[in-house]
Protein backbone atom coordinates (compact mmCIF):
# COMPACT_ATOMS: atom_id res chain seq x y z
CA UNK A 1 0.00 0.00 0.00
CA UNK A 2 1.31 3.28 -1.09
CA UNK A 3 2.26 5.16 2.06
CA UNK A 4 -0.04 8.33 1.03
CA UNK A 5 -3.31 5.88 1.38
CA UNK A 6 -4.49 5.97 4.64
CA UNK A 7 -5.72 1.86 5.79
CA UNK A 8 -8.14 1.70 8.23
CA UNK A 9 -8.69 -1.72 9.78
CA UNK A 10 -11.65 -2.34 11.48
CA UNK A 11 -11.49 -4.90 14.08
CA UNK A 12 -15.26 -4.92 15.25
CA UNK A 13 -14.83 -8.60 15.84
CA UNK A 14 -11.88 -8.93 17.45
CA UNK A 15 -12.42 -10.44 20.54
CA UNK A 16 -14.17 -13.22 18.58
CA UNK A 17 -12.18 -13.86 15.87
CA UNK A 18 -8.70 -13.76 18.40
CA UNK A 19 -9.59 -17.28 19.20
CA UNK A 20 -7.94 -18.28 15.41
CA UNK A 21 -4.20 -18.35 15.94
CA UNK A 22 -4.06 -16.91 12.30
CA UNK A 23 -6.12 -13.59 12.98
CA UNK A 24 -4.01 -10.51 13.10
CA UNK A 25 -4.14 -8.71 15.34
CA UNK A 26 -4.09 -4.76 14.33
CA UNK A 27 -2.63 -3.19 17.30
CA UNK A 28 0.93 -5.30 16.51
CA UNK A 29 1.02 -2.89 13.20
CA UNK A 30 3.06 -0.20 13.25
CA UNK A 31 2.41 1.87 9.52
CA UNK A 32 2.47 5.92 9.43
CA UNK A 33 -0.45 5.10 7.08
CA UNK A 34 -3.11 2.62 9.37
CA UNK A 35 -5.64 3.13 11.82
CA UNK A 36 -7.06 0.30 13.77
CA UNK A 37 -10.59 1.05 14.89
CA UNK A 38 -12.47 -1.32 17.35
CA UNK A 39 -15.58 -0.73 18.80
CA UNK A 40 -17.05 -1.95 22.78
CA UNK A 41 -20.56 -2.72 21.40
CA UNK A 42 -20.52 -6.02 19.65
CA UNK A 43 -18.08 -8.20 23.16
CA UNK A 44 -18.62 -5.74 25.45
CA UNK A 45 -22.30 -4.92 25.24
CA UNK A 46 -21.77 -1.43 24.86
CA UNK A 47 -24.33 -1.09 21.54
CA UNK A 48 -26.87 1.59 22.68
CA UNK A 49 -23.95 3.87 24.03
CA UNK A 50 -22.07 4.02 20.84
CA UNK A 51 -18.23 3.98 21.85
CA UNK A 52 -15.42 2.38 20.52
CA UNK A 53 -11.45 3.50 19.65
CA UNK A 54 -8.93 4.33 17.22
CA UNK A 55 -5.23 3.47 17.68
CA UNK A 56 -2.53 4.98 15.16
CA UNK A 57 -0.14 7.60 14.66
CA UNK A 58 -0.35 10.80 16.72
CA UNK A 59 -0.56 12.80 13.44
CA UNK A 60 -3.71 10.99 12.18
CA UNK A 61 -5.33 10.87 15.23
CA UNK A 62 -4.98 14.44 16.28
CA UNK A 63 -6.56 15.32 12.66
CA UNK A 64 -9.81 13.05 13.54
CA UNK A 65 -10.04 15.22 16.56
CA UNK A 66 -11.12 17.83 14.28
CA UNK A 67 -14.16 16.01 12.94
CA UNK A 68 -14.85 14.61 16.39
CA UNK A 69 -18.52 16.12 17.77
CA UNK A 70 -17.94 17.76 20.84
CA UNK A 71 -18.94 15.86 24.14
CA UNK A 72 -18.79 12.73 22.24
CA UNK A 73 -18.30 9.86 23.31
CA UNK A 74 -20.92 11.14 26.79
CA UNK A 75 -19.67 10.76 30.16
CA UNK A 76 -21.50 7.82 30.68
CA UNK A 77 -20.21 6.05 27.67
CA UNK A 78 -16.58 6.59 29.06
CA UNK A 79 -17.49 5.03 32.58
CA UNK A 80 -19.46 2.19 31.05
CA UNK A 81 -16.04 1.64 28.77
CA UNK A 82 -13.72 1.78 31.27
CA UNK A 83 -16.13 -0.17 33.44
CA UNK A 84 -16.51 -2.97 30.70
CA UNK A 85 -12.75 -2.97 29.88
CA UNK A 86 -11.69 -4.53 33.43
CA UNK A 87 -14.53 -6.70 33.36
CA UNK A 88 -12.49 -9.43 32.11
CA UNK A 89 -15.14 -12.22 33.50
CA UNK A 90 -18.17 -10.28 31.16
CA UNK A 91 -16.13 -10.87 28.10
CA UNK A 92 -14.86 -14.48 28.81
CA UNK A 93 -18.58 -15.20 29.33
CA UNK A 94 -19.79 -13.14 26.59
CA UNK A 95 -17.46 -15.05 24.15
CA UNK A 96 -18.63 -18.35 25.94
CA UNK A 97 -21.85 -17.71 25.31
CA UNK A 98 -21.28 -16.72 21.39
CA UNK A 99 -19.43 -20.05 20.86
CA UNK A 100 -21.90 -22.42 22.37
CA UNK A 101 -24.91 -19.88 20.60
CA UNK A 102 -22.86 -20.71 17.18
CA UNK A 103 -22.06 -24.27 17.83
CA UNK A 104 -25.52 -24.93 18.25
CA UNK A 105 -26.87 -23.59 15.04
CA UNK A 106 -24.25 -24.37 13.05
CA UNK A 107 -25.39 -27.71 14.29
CA UNK A 108 -29.02 -27.25 13.61
CA UNK A 109 -28.59 -25.47 10.12
CA UNK A 110 -26.38 -28.56 8.79
CA UNK A 111 -29.53 -30.99 9.95
CA UNK A 112 -32.05 -28.62 8.49
CA UNK A 113 -29.68 -28.28 5.23
CA UNK A 114 -29.46 -24.44 5.49
CA UNK A 115 -26.30 -23.42 4.04
CA UNK A 116 -24.48 -20.80 6.10
CA UNK A 117 -21.02 -19.02 5.79
CA UNK A 118 -18.61 -19.81 9.00
CA UNK A 119 -17.94 -16.91 11.19
CA UNK A 120 -15.01 -15.58 13.60
CA UNK A 121 -17.83 -12.92 14.42
CA UNK A 122 -21.09 -13.12 16.70
CA UNK A 123 -23.71 -13.77 14.21
CA UNK A 124 -23.90 -15.90 10.86
CA UNK A 125 -24.70 -15.74 7.33
CA UNK A 126 -27.07 -18.00 6.05
CA UNK A 127 -27.15 -18.59 2.42
CA UNK A 128 -30.82 -18.90 0.78
CA UNK A 129 -31.82 -20.47 -2.14
CA UNK A 130 -32.24 -17.56 -3.97
CA UNK A 131 -33.46 -13.46 -3.06
CA UNK A 132 -37.06 -14.35 -3.66
CA UNK A 133 -37.06 -17.65 -0.73
CA UNK A 134 -34.48 -14.83 1.53
CA UNK A 135 -36.94 -12.19 1.54
CA UNK A 136 -40.03 -15.07 2.16
CA UNK A 137 -38.25 -16.66 5.14
CA UNK A 138 -37.38 -12.93 6.42
CA UNK A 139 -40.76 -12.13 6.46
CA UNK A 140 -41.99 -15.49 7.94
CA UNK A 141 -39.08 -15.18 10.92
CA UNK A 142 -40.69 -11.50 11.08
CA UNK A 143 -44.37 -12.80 11.58
CA UNK A 144 -43.20 -15.33 14.27
CA UNK A 145 -41.31 -12.63 16.24
CA UNK A 146 -37.87 -13.34 15.59
CA UNK A 147 -36.06 -10.41 13.61
CA UNK A 148 -32.97 -11.50 11.57
CA UNK A 149 -31.49 -8.82 8.92
CA UNK A 150 -31.80 -9.09 4.92
CA UNK A 151 -28.45 -8.61 3.88
CA UNK A 152 -29.64 -7.50 -0.09
CA UNK A 153 -28.11 -4.19 0.38
CA UNK A 154 -24.88 -5.08 1.55
CA UNK A 155 -24.81 -6.86 -2.36
CA UNK A 156 -25.54 -10.94 -0.50
CA UNK A 157 -29.49 -10.64 -2.08
CA UNK A 158 -30.21 -14.68 -1.01
CA UNK A 159 -28.67 -13.99 2.74
CA UNK A 160 -29.56 -13.70 6.05
CA UNK A 161 -27.70 -12.77 8.75
CA UNK A 162 -28.84 -13.69 12.40
CA UNK A 163 -26.72 -12.87 15.42
CA UNK A 164 -25.75 -15.72 18.22
CA UNK A 165 -27.64 -15.37 21.58
CA UNK A 166 -28.77 -16.57 25.29
CA UNK A 167 -29.43 -20.18 25.18
CA UNK A 168 -33.29 -19.46 25.37
CA UNK A 169 -33.51 -16.62 22.65
CA UNK A 170 -31.06 -19.34 20.89
CA UNK A 171 -33.43 -21.94 20.84
CA UNK A 172 -36.97 -19.84 20.07
CA UNK A 173 -34.24 -18.51 16.98
CA UNK A 174 -34.11 -21.89 15.72
CA UNK A 175 -37.68 -23.33 16.16
CA UNK A 176 -38.87 -20.13 14.55
CA UNK A 177 -36.35 -20.56 11.91
CA UNK A 178 -36.82 -24.70 11.06
CA UNK A 179 -40.27 -23.96 11.04
CA UNK A 180 -40.50 -21.27 8.05
CA UNK A 181 -37.45 -22.81 6.64
CA UNK A 182 -39.48 -25.95 5.98
CA UNK A 183 -42.71 -24.10 5.47
CA UNK A 184 -41.36 -22.32 2.82
CA UNK A 185 -39.53 -25.13 1.22
CA UNK A 186 -42.76 -26.98 0.96
CA UNK A 187 -44.68 -24.28 -0.68
CA UNK A 188 -41.63 -24.04 -2.87
CA UNK A 189 -40.17 -26.88 -3.52
CA UNK A 190 -38.42 -25.92 -6.76
CA UNK A 191 -36.82 -23.26 -5.22
CA UNK A 192 -33.97 -26.02 -3.08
Amino acid sequence: MPDDILVILDEAYTEFASKDPSFPNGLDYDYDNLIVTRTLSKSYGLAGLRIGFAAGPEKIISELYKVKLPFEPNYAAQKAAVAALDDGEFLKRTLEVNEKSLKRMTGRFDKIGIEYVKTHANFLLLLMPSEKFAESFNEECLNSGLILRHVKPFGIPDGIRINSSTEDETEFALEVIEKAYLKLLQDNPVEK
